[in-house]
């Protein structure tokens, strides 16, 4: 059975997404319960660290399939 999200590099879009998601929301709970709960700070780290995650995972997924 295929996982429907699949961290490799035939759905990058699709991986790169949720790990978006998935920092937002880890930023959000870090947000409320420490630094005072601003959302939009919340957001915006979370977007950019996902992102940055996201692409350095794929990075070197890439380099383990070759």
């Amino acid at each position: 059975m295929r996982p429907s999200i699949d961290p490799g590099r035939t759905t990058p879009a699709w991986y790169l997404l949720s790990t978006v998601a998935v920092w937002i929301v880890v930023a959000g709970v870090v947000e409320f319960t420490v630094a005072g709960g601003r959302p939009t700070d919340a957001v915006v780290t979370g977007t950019f660290g996902g992102l940055a995650f996201g692409v350095a995972t794929l990075l070197v997924r890439g380099n383990d399939d070759a």
